[in-house]
């Protein structure tokens, strides 16, 4: 436990950094942030550093993504419609197949 204080307090800024840009730590680190008892301003700089890194990286994806699935629009919409159609055909046959169980 001493050793991950000392770690923190002479590496801590890094940290928050490099946690700042994985999705399920980027709340978490500000608990050990602040027992370390770093510094306001080197935590919000390096906060800012890596969440404006994290902002960044979903903005392109978001727009990659636009630009990727505006292409499949056409094959996505019809299977969708395909997978609809089995659903609706599947559902009326177990309605006509229905038997109701002994009691």
């Amino acid at each position: 436990m001493e050793s991950s204080s000392r770690f923190l307090k002479r590496h801590g800024h890094w940290v928050v950094l490099g946690l700042r840009l994985l999705p399920m730590f980027r709340t978490v680190i500000s608990i050990p942030a602040g027992l370390a008892h770093m510094g306001h301003v080197r935590f919000v700089a390096f906060t800012a550093i890596g969440t404006g890194a994290w902002n960044v990286v979903l903005i392109l994806g978001g727009a990659w993504l636009g630009r990727t699935l505006q292409h499949a629009e056409n094959w996505l919409s019809g299977g969708t419609l395909a997978l609809i159609a089995m659903a609706v055909v599947w559902y009326v046959w177990r309605i006509v197949t229905w038997r109701r169980g002994r009691s």
